[in-house]
Order: C-alpha cells, then sequence, then structure tokens
C-alpha cells in the first residue's frame, strides 16, 4: 500500500467525516464512528496547528530581534544620560546657575539672541 499525501489523506479524512455526520454519528457517543469523528476533528486541529506553526515561530523570531535591537538602543542612551549626568556633576550646582540666566532664556524666547555688552561683563 502506497502512502497518501497529506493533502489527500485530509480529502479523504473530510469525505469520511462527512459520510458518518450523514448516517447519524455523535461526536459525544463512545461508538467506533463516533470515536472516528473526534479523532478526525483532532487531526484537522493538529493540521491547521502544524500549518500555523512556521509563522508563529516567525513572528517570535521578529519580535525577539526587536526586542534585542531596543535593548542595545536603551543600553546606549542610558551610558549616554550616565555621561551627561557625571559631566553635569563634575561642573557643581554654581557653574550650572551661571551657564543658564533666566535673561538668557526669555532672550531665546522672544527671538532676540544677541548678547549686549555688558552680558558679556557677567
Amino acid at each position: 500500500m502506497i502512502p497518501l499525501g497529506r493533502h489527500r489523506r485530509t480529502e479523504l479524512f473530510t469525505a469520511y467525516r462527512q459520510v458518518l455526520i450523514d448516517t447519524g454519528a455523535d461526536v459525544r457517543g463512545s461508538d467506533q464512528n463516533s470515536l472516528l469523528l473526534r479523532l478526525l476533528d483532532g487531526e484537522e486541529a493538529l493540521a491547521r496547528l502544524g500549518d500555523e506553526l512556521p509563522q508563529v515561530r516567525t513572528r517570535e523570531n521578529q519580535l525577539r530581534s526587536a526586542l534585542v535591537e531596543r535593548r542595545t538602543s536603551l543600553i546606549a542612551e542610558l551610558a549616554t544620560c550616565r555621561t551627561q549626568l557625571a559631566s553635569l556633576k563634575s561642573t557643581g550646582p554654581c557653574s550650572l546657575i551661571a551657564v543658564v540666566r533666566p535673561h538668557d532664556v526669555e532672550r531665546v524666547v522672544s527671538g532676540t539672541r544677541h548678547v549686549s555688552q555688558d552680558d558679556n561683563a557677567h
């Protein structure tokens, strides 16, 4: 006997299942036909899951790669933030205040960016 291809086997199972249903077999019963119906339903479900598995694995790999890329990006961003924080700590709080003066902020907001002579004296 030659083994059937998967597609042909599914066609035969589907046809046989329909015959069982047409003859009144009940999937909840314990007779041979009812057990065969449950088996055939299980075979169909298993085949569908087998077809979906490669797609699920592909999506899983895509998500894993995206997570690795995001993690790498966050690690780099954290390193940059730590470097900036260390730089700010080394300048001390007084020099930070000297860097950003309230009237400088007002000029940037108002659009007047030139520095007057008395500003250079500070």
